[in-house]
C-alpha cells in the first residue's frame, strides 16, 4: 500500500516536471532576462540574511548555482552577497547518491562541465558548508515545497546541513512557477523562502 501511494505521487511529480519545464522554457526572453536583476532587489527584504551568516559561523557562506537552460539567473543576487563580503560557492555533484559538497567560485575563476548542463569548480578550489542556500526549481507552492528535477539532490543536502546547524534556504524562482500544491513524500526538504521577480514569501520564524 505504501509502496502504491509512493507511486502515484511519483507519478504526480513528473506530469508537473514535464509541465512545468514547458511553462518555464515558454516565458518570454525579456521577462527571463530581466528577472534575476529583479530578484536583487527583492532578496534584502529578507533582512535576516547578512545577520544569520555572522551569527552562525562568523561569515556568510552563500552557495548558488549556475542556471541550467531557463532556470532564472541568480548572478545579481552574488554581486549583492559578494559586495557583503559574502564568499560564494557552487555545488558539486560527488555521486548521486550523496549530498551535494560546495566550492568556492571566484568571478571569473574557471569552470567544468560535470553533465546536464551544470558547472562546477575546479577541484582545487576551497571546499567550504554554506550557511545560505540559493536553490532552482521547476516549481514551488506556498507551503515552502519545492519541485526539482527528481534527482533528490537538494533533498539530501539540505537534510545534511541542517542536521549540522542553521541553514538559510531560499529558493529562487519566477512567479509563473507557482502552483497550488506540489506532490510531495517524506524525505522532501521545506524551504525557508521563496524570492521571485515580484515577492518575497516566507515560511520560517527565526529567533536572531
Amino acid at each position: 500500500m505504501v509502496q502504491q501511494e509512493k507511486s502515484v505521487v511519483q507519478q504526480e511529480k513528473s506530469a508537473m516536471r514535464r509541465h512545468q519545464l514547458r511553462l518555464r522554457n515558454g516565458l518570454d526572453v525579456k521577462v527571463r532576462l530581466r528577472g534575476g536583476a529583479l530578484l536583487a532587489k527583492k532578496i534584502s527584504a529578507i533582512g535576516c540574511v547578512s545577520e544569520l551568516g555572522k551569527r552562525v559561523d562568523g561569515e556568510l557562506v552563500v552557495a548558488s548555482y549556475y542556471p541550467i537552460g531557463s532556470e532564472i539567473a541568480p548572478h545579481a543576487i552574488e554581486q549583492l552577497f559578494r559586495a557583503d563580503d559574502a564568499k560564494i560557492a557552487l555545488p558539486v555533484v560527488v555521486r548521486r547518491d550523496m549530498p551535494l559538497r560546495f566550492r568556492v567560485w571566484i568571478n571569473n575563476d574557471q569552470l567544468v562541465c560535470r553533465g546536464f548542463g551544470g558547472m562546477e569548480p575546479l577541484a582545487s578550489a576551497e571546499e567550504v558548508v554554506p550557511n545560505v542556500l540559493l536553490v532552482p526549481l521547476l516549481a514551488f507552492d506556498r507551503h515552502g515545497y519545492r519541485l526539482g528535477y527528481g534527482g533528490g539532490y537538494y533533498d539530501r543536502t539540505l537534510a545534511a546541513l541542517r542536521a549540522r546547524g542553521r541553514c538559510l534556504t531560499i529558493g529562487l524562482a519566477f512567479s509563473e512557477q507557482e502552483v497550488d500544491a506540489v506532490p510531495r513524500e517524506v524525505y522532501d526538504q521545506r524551504l525557508d523562502a521563496v524570492v521571485t521577480p515580484g515577492s518575497v514569501v516566507e515560511f520560517f520564524d527565526l529567533d536572531l
